[in-house]
């Protein structure tokens, strides 16, 4: 199965330049996520620790895209 593409909101850019979250971080947040909860509106939380904190990003999966609404740190899952 060939992986849906991701898509950023605006907001989402705005707070991975004001967090320093790279795309390549979040891109492995979705696919290789350490927890996946279900959230509001059929969106979906995933959290990834890295070296030094957590990294939540909460996305949205379309038909033909995953679209990616807000990413944020967390200091633990």
């Amino acid at each position: 199965m060939k992986a849906k593409p991701v898509h950023y909101a605006r907001h989402a850019r705005s707070r991975m330049r004001q967090h320093h979250i790279s795309e390549e971080s979040v891109n492995l947040t979705i696919r290789e996520p350490d927890q996946l909860l279900s959230s509001i509106k059929g969106r979906y939380n995933a959290f990834k620790r890295t070296a030094n904190r957590v990294i939540r990003v909460t996305f949205t999966e379309e038909a033909d895209r995953i679209l990616v609404i807000t990413v944020s740190p967390r200091r633990r899952l």
